[in-house]
C-alpha cells in the first residue's frame, strides 16, 4: 500500500440527515474508489475527542494515519458492504458479482446473527490504486483537525438546511429510527463537548443556556456548533468543499462534477447512470438514496410548522453556516423570529 492511499483519503463529511448517504454512493459509483460507510462511528475514534481544537492534531496524526490505513480491510457490513454496490475498475467481472453476493449474504446473516463479516474480494490492486473515501456523520467537528493531521486527505463537506435537518431528525425519532432513544434535542453529553469550544464561546453559548433552551433550538445549536466548527476550521485552503444539500439536490450532475473535479476523479459513465437512477424514483423508506431530490430537499417546508421554523432562524440567524441559507424566501420569518438572546415559547418537539 502507497503512503498516497493511507494519506490521501477523499473525506465526505456531514451531519446525520444531511444527505451523506446519497453523497457517498455517489462517489462510490466512481470505479476507482474504495467506500468506507461511517468506520469511525463504532468507537474507532475514541483516542481523540469529538470536537478537539486545531491546534491538538501532532497529538492524533499518527493514530489518524493508522486508522485511515486499515480502512481497506475492513469487512464490517456496516461499513464495508453498503448497497447498491458497483464495477469496480480493480475488480473482474467475476470478482464484482462474489462481492455482491457477498455483500447480500452478510447482510442477511446480521438480520439474525448480528453485526457479520463480509467475505469481500479486495486485490492488491485495490490498495495500490483506489481512492479510500471516508464517509462519517460523527467526525463533522473532527473534520479540522482531521485535514491537518492527514495533509494529502481533500474532500467534501455537506450541509443541509437547517429546517430540512431538524424535520428529517423528528420524523426519525418519531419512527424510532435512532438507538439513542433520546427525545430531539436532548443529546446533552454532545452539546456538553460543543459547548467548550471556541466556536460556542465566540457566540456566547454555554451548557447551562443550551439546558435551559428549548428542545428544537438546542437541536438548532448544534447544527450551528458542528457546522461552524467545521467551516472555520477548513476555511481558507483547497483541501474541503462545501457544498449544500438543496444544491445537490436541484442539480445532481453539475455539482457531483464539481465535487469529482475537486477530488480528483474524473466523471464517469457508471456514476452518470447512478444519478439518473437514485432521483428518477422516490422511496419512502429512511434511509434510502432513491428520492426524488425535490421531494427530499424541500418537504420540511410543509411538514414544520411556522413556529419551529422561526425557532430555528431564530438560533440560526448570524451564524456562519446559516448564512449558507438566508435569503429573500425566509426573509419574513427571520424578521419575526426576533433575536437569539429573546425566547418564545417552546415549541413542542412533535409538532
Amino acid at each position: 500500500m502507497t503512503s498516497d492511499t493511507i494519506r490521501g483519503p477523499i473525506l465526505l463529511f456531514g451531519m446525520p440527515r444531511s444527505g451523506t448517504t446519497w453523497l457517498g454512493k455517489i462517489f462510490d459509483s466512481h470505479p476507482d474508489t474504495l467506500y468506507r460507510h461511517e468506520p469511525d462511528s463504532f468507537g474507532r475514534l475514541n483516542f481523540m475527542p469529538i470536537a478537539p481544537e486545531p491546534d491538538e492534531a501532532p497529538l492524533y496524526a499518527r493514530q489518524l494515519e493508522d486508522f485511515v490505513r486499515t480502512l481497506p480491510a475492513l469487512r464490517d457490513t456496516k461499513i464495508a458492504a453498503s448497497l447498491p454496490s458497483f464495477a469496480k475498475s480493480y475488480l473482474s467481472y467475476p470478482q464484482h458479482l462474489w462481492n455482491e453476493f457477498a455483500i447480500r449474504l452478510a447482510k442477511l446473516e446480521a438480520k439474525f446473527k448480528g453485526e457479520a463479516h463480509a467475505r469481500l474480494w479486495l486485490p492488491a490492486s485495490a490498495t495500490r490504486h483506489a481512492r479510500v473515501l471516508w464517509k462519517s456523520i460523527e467526525s463533522v467537528s473532527r473534520l479540522g483537525i482531521i485535514t491537518s493531521a492527514l495533509p494529502q486527505a481533500v474532500g467534501v463537506l455537506i450541509i443541509r438546511h437547517p429546517c430540512g435537518y431538524v424535520a428529517s431528525v423528528i420524523r426519525g425519532k418519531s419512527q424510532k429510527r435512532f438507538t439513542d432513544g433520546e427525545s430531539v434535542g436532548e443529546d446533552i453529553p454532545l452539546l456538553a463537548l460543543l459547548a467548550r469550544t471556541r466556536i460556542a464561546n465566540e457566540y456566547g453559548i454555554t451548557l447551562q443556556r443550551l439546558r435551559q433552551a428549548p428542545p428544537i433550538e438546542r437541536l438548532a445549536w448544534q447544527w450551528v456548533l458542528c457546522n461552524d466548527k467545521a467551516l472555520v476550521e477548513t476555511a481558507g485552503g483547497n483541501r474541503i468543499l462545501t457544498i449544500r444539500y438543496e444544491d445537490l439536490c436541484q442539480n445532481p450532475e453539475a455539482v457531483t462534477r464539481r465535487m469529482f473535479d475537486w477530488t480528483g476523479l474524473e466523471f464517469n459513465a457508471q456514476t452518470h447512470a447512478f444519478i439518473k437512477a437514485s432521483t428518477r424514483t422516490h422511496q419512502s423508506r429512511y434511509y434510502s438514496v432513491f428520492k426524488n431530490p425535490e421531494i427530499a430537499a424541500h418537504s420540511w417546508r410543509s411538514s414544520l410548522s411556522q413556529e419551529i421554523q422561526r425557532a430555528v432562524y431564530r438560533v440560526v440567524a448570524e451564524t456562519r453556516a446559516g448564512n449558507l441559507f438566508l435569503d429573500g424566501s425566509n426573509k419574513d420569518l427571520i424578521e419575526r423570529s426576533n433575536t437569539r438572546g429573546k425566547p418564545e415559547p417552546a415549541p413542542s418537539e412533535h409538532e
